[in-house]
């Protein structure tokens, strides 16, 4: 695979290539829910050390399994045949070299008003309660009950719920947050940030921490049948009793032990293809290994 850090998922891999990070390279940027603007990102430096941009990677594999010849487009040229077949583009007429030059195109102007007009994008144009023809939303072979499907309902959680005869083993639910100091996944490595936050934490109730004998501050297990993780405890009032809140997006290599994807459930819902990272039942105990 190719990173340009040493991710959780590069550590399960036989082979990584340094790829260059955003800034080392040209691109064409865009889209999204809250981006209505297309952008032009401009390299500010070249690629460090060994690193190379993707487009340079799979050039220089061709080469060597003597496949040259099918990758012989510049990144200048294959940014603009993405923008050329790109609709978007097509209807701002924007290209490569007009893009470049001008830096940032908004894609639209004015305001926009949603389903304005009464306007749906449903097949029927209107606002619809029942679903005719329910498809998944993205659709990769998977069998779908359609009957449950055709009109809204409530479904009680998959296992963080009280009529699960595995709450009493495991009576409290994990939940997850954000923190300030990563964008998902990305940060972890930064070690000015890993000053300011330098271990994995949960809150907790004070009341069901000390039911359980786990100190404020101190290193403690989240566990269930699935598998365990250990974190700093954080007592807080502001956690609902019942519950264990963990901070997301931490590396496996910053845990004393284990990490937060071993505890969750692999259930998925096949409509959504949606995982719910809250539908997870886990119990707390003092952590008595050694470092």
């Amino acid at each position: 695979m190719v990173d340009s850090v040493m991710t959780d998922t590069a550590c399960y891999s036989d082979l990584v290539l340094p790829v260059a990070q955003w800034f080392e390279f040209e691109d064409i940027t865009g889209g999204g829910q809250t981006n209505f603007y297309t952008g032009f990102n401009e390299k500010a430096i070249e690629p460090l050390h060994e690193s190379k941009t993707d487009s340079d990677i799979a050039r220089l594999i061709a080469e060597k399994m003597g496949l040259g010849e099918y990758f012989t487009e510049t990144d200048a040229e294959i940014l603009d045949d993405a923008m050329l077949s790109s609709e978007t583009c097509q209807k701002l007429g924007l290209s490569y070299a007009s893009l470049k030059e001008s830096k940032l195109v908004p894609q639209r102007t004015g305001v926009k008003i949603a389903f304005e007009g009464a306007k749906f994008t449903t097949p029927s144009g209107r606002m619809e309660f029942y679903v005719e023809k329910p498809v998944a939303f993205s659709n990769y072979g998977q069998d779908i009950d359609v009957e449950r499907e055709r009109l809204p309902r409530f479904f009680p959680p998959g296992e963080a719920w009280p009529e699960n005869e595995k709450y009493e083993k495991y009576p409290l639910t994990l939940m997850t947050s954000r923190t300030k100091y990563q964008v998902h996944g990305q940060w972890f490595s930064v070690r000015n940030l890993r000053e300011l936050d330098p271990d994995p934490t949960f809150r907790i109730n004070p009341a069901d921490a000390r039911a359980r004998g786990v100190e404020d501050g101190a290193w403690a297990e989240v566990f269930n049948d699935r598998g365990h993780c250990v974190a700093k405890c954080i007592y807080s009032e502001a956690v609902r009793p019942g519950s264990v809140v963990y901070m997301k997006n931490w590396a496996a290599k910053y845990f004393k032990a284990g990490s937060w994807a071993e505890v969750l459930s692999l259930e998925f819902d096949p409509v959504t293809v949606n995982h719910c990272f809250m539908d997870a039942l886990v119990d707390v105990r003092p952590w008595s290994q050694e470092d």
